[in-house]
């Protein structure tokens, strides 16, 4: 007789296993095949994706799959949930972000989820950028200095105050003296370069008042012997105040010679601001050198040949720095010297003045100060500081009739 058993049995057994894949058991009877398995869920991310972070963060990964162990990597590559793992980290607390991987800020953490019974999940993936917060600025403080602050805990701020771009590590509070523009970008590790920002802190120095500083000694800068010379070196008495405004007054006994050039020992550049004036055999110019550098000085004036009895004055003014205007001159034989007028443009001026005569000076114009009348040659400086716009002449007395020749310039 047959057993319907041994008939029925293998057919059963068949029906059982189809069963048990049909509804995702992996396992029967030493069978191994989770082909028909549903996917396990992919991980999320609980840290939005969309902005910018100034600061560090962290990240919570989570699978709506029961029982699910997230597998992930902080360096691009695919997570492995078996081995060889290589980069891939088992999750189990919240990841640091930025991560070591950062990429110039871009900071990338793909995850994958694997449970018993299910397929793995699809690759997740969460892409985090970070930037270091622009540096900010503190009002100027009552002793003139300013505090840079950044809001990325750790950062770095380098900064400049000369326009370049910003190097120099910050290490506390900036002086500011002057109208200064600092520049300044932070820096971290894992974060990208903060952009450069800048501010300007003007600083209101009230003006300097118009005021004579200096001249040289009367007994220099007027060689006698020999007559002829083709270069003249004179000294300042006392070292020079950066900023200030140097007049040199260049005379000579001909009509013919001219100045080669004018210099001196702190190599500020001359400028001529009027001449040559040509007289009776006498010639004169004045040049002026602006904002001038601080210190011990020595003017040397260079002929282009041999002249006769040259006569070199330098004085030294501060709360002044260019000519206002062409200046003026003129020439004459009497015994006044005079010329101008010239026309000031602001309300508080330098007009200066100076003559070179055959005779001899015995004192300054109307209205203006004497500076020095040389010994030897007997030639005048002269100034006054007006207070209101409009114009002006310079004159001088000589202690008897001769021909002269005599300038002028209105300096702001």
């Amino acid at each position: 007789m047959i057993d319907p058993f041994a008939i029925l049995a293998p057919v059963l057994l068949l029906a059982v296993i189809a069963l048990l894949r049909f509804v995702g058991c992996s396992t029967l009877a030493g069978i191994d095949d989770i082909s028909y398995a549903p996917p396990a869920a992919p991980p999320t991310f609980d840290l939005p994706q969309d902005p910018t972070y100034y600061t560090p963060q962290s990240v919570i990964l989570s699978d709506a799959t029961p029982g699910a162990t997230i597998y992930y990597t902080t360096d691009g590559s695919p997570p492995a949930t078996k081995a060889p793992f290589g980069s891939t980290q088992i999750y189990g607390i919240p990841i640091p972000v930025p991560t070591p991987t950062s990429n110039n800020g871009i900071n990338t953490i793909k995850a994958i989820a694997a449970a018993t019974g299910f397929q793995e999940s699809a690759v997740a993936t969460g892409t985090y950028k970070m930037v270091t917060a622009d540096p900010t600025f503190d009002p100027l403080s009552p002793g003139q200095t300013v505090t840079l602050r950044d809001a990325t805990p750790g950062a770095s701020i380098y900064y400049s105050t000369d326009g370049s771009p910003p190097t120099k590590l910050y290490t506390g509070p900036i002086p500011v003296l002057t109208t200064t523009t600092i520049k300044a970008k932070a820096t971290l590790q894992g974060f990208q370069d903060s952009p450069v920002v800048d501010r300007t802190y003007t600083i209101s120095v009230a003006p300097t008042a118009i005021g004579f500083v200096q001249v040289n000694d009367p007994n220099l800068g007027t060689p006698q012997t020999p007559p002829n010379v083709q270069s003249v070196s004179v000294p300042y008495p006392n070292p020079q105040t950066a900023g200030n405004l140097n007049v040199v007054v260049v005379g000579w006994n001909d009509a013919a010679s001219n100045v080669a050039a004018v210099s001196d020992d702190n190599n500020n550049p001359y400028t001529l601001a009027f001449g040559p004036t040509r007289g009776t055999n006498l010639s004169q110019s004045i040049y002026y050198a602006r904002s001038i550098k601080a210190g011990p000085n020595t003017v040397t004036v260079k002929f282009n040949q041999p002249v006769p009895f040259p006569d070199v004055r330098v004085l030294e003014y501060q709360g002044v720095s260019a000519p206002d205007g062409p200046g003026a001159g003129n020439i004459g034989n009497s015994a006044t010297t005079s010329c101008g007028p010239v026309t000031t443009s602001v309300a508080n001026e330098l007009i200066f003045a100076a003559n070179t005569v055959a005779t001899r000076n015995s004192g300054p114009g109307s209205g203006f100060t004497q500076r020095i009348i040389t010994v030897g040659d007997g030639d005048l400086a002269e100034d006054r500081v007006v207070s209101a716009i409009g114009s002006y002449s310079a004159d001088a007395t000589l202690a008897s009739p001769g021909p002269w020749v005599m300038q002028m310039v209105a300096f702001k």
